[in-house]
């Protein structure tokens, strides 16, 4: 981050390769963060190509915009949004909206952080037939840890559980 708050990234990858057909491979990314004294804003984007000949080995995008509001130290008001297709998957259009607190347990020195937190999230699904769409209303619950060994190392893990909030054995 700079002194003001900001990070950016952006990634760029393009190839070309003429044999017997022709291969184009294009990949691009994203990642702009800004920390602010009790809010962060984070946004993140890719999108990777693949074709040969006609052939589509790869198309997919994917964005993600999060907002977090710090309420008091331990706790912190989340509010995101996502958009994401991969034709391989067979997914035309997945959105994603979703809010909730989450509590943050963290020692003193900041060596370690862990974060539990329970939301509400909508998931808006279509599929490449154009016929089957879903819209389903999940929770969202998940655990997040990080522990910073020194400078330049770190461990951290999130797992999520988002079963539907009328049918908890369907889960992801």
């Amino acid at each position: 981050f700079d002194s003001i708050g900001w990070y950016g990234r952006l990634d760029f990858g393009a190839n070309l390769t003429q044999n017997n057909e022709s291969i184009l491979a294009l990949s691009g990314s994203t990642r702009i963060d800004r920390l602010g004294e009790d809010a962060r804003n984070f946004f993140i984007a890719s999108y990777n190509f693949v074709q040969a000949g006609n052939d589509r080995f790869i198309n997919d995008g994917f964005g993600h915009l999060r907002h977090g509001q710090e309420i008091s130290k331990r706790w912190i008001w989340e509010a995101f949004g996502q958009l994401q297709y991969n034709r391989k998957l067979s997914i035309q259009l997945r959105g994603l909206a979703g809010t909730s607190p989450r509590f943050r347990f963290t020692d003193d020195e900041n060596r370690w952080d862990f974060v539990i937190g329970l939301l509400y999230m909508y998931e808006y699904n279509e599929l490449n037939d154009g016929e089957t769409i879903r819209r389903d209303h999940r929770l969202s619950a998940y655990v997040s840890w990080q522990l910073q060994l020194n400078e330049l190392m770190s461990f951290a893990s999130t797992s999520y559980y988002q079963p539907l909030l009328t049918n908890f054995s369907e889960s992801r």
